[in-house]
């Protein structure tokens, strides 16, 4: 489950049990992790998303949780700061040489 879905289907009492088992506050995610307006105002560091992941209790998978908080963030700044001229694979491509050594 997305980590976002997991958060707006709790309670008030259930995210205030969520963000005690993830070590941190309601407050702080409220704050700077699942803001309504759906932007982050820190970059989510590993061990808060490992963290964030085992106080779902199998609901969020890390999986989701690192596509979530760190993935996506960067590939949303990447296609930014581009300007969408050219891909991220095709910058991969140019960098990796013919023969598949980086170069």
């Amino acid at each position: 489950m997305n980590p976002v879905d997991y958060y707006n289907n709790l309670t008030v009492g259930e995210k205030r049990s969520y963000a005690e088992r993830a070590g941190t506050t309601l407050n702080y995610l409220r704050a700077h992790i699942f803001r309504a307006d759906g932007k982050l105002t820190r970059t989510t560091s590993l061990q808060m998303v490992i963290r964030l992941t085992e106080a779902s209790k199998g609901n969020v998978s890390l999986d989701e949780a690192v596509d979530y908080f760190l993935v996506q963030p960067v590939k949303k700044l990447a296609a930014e700061s581009s300007g969408a001229t050219h891909s991220i694979s095709d910058s991969a491509d140019s960098f990796v040489g013919q023969s598949g050594e980086v170069g």
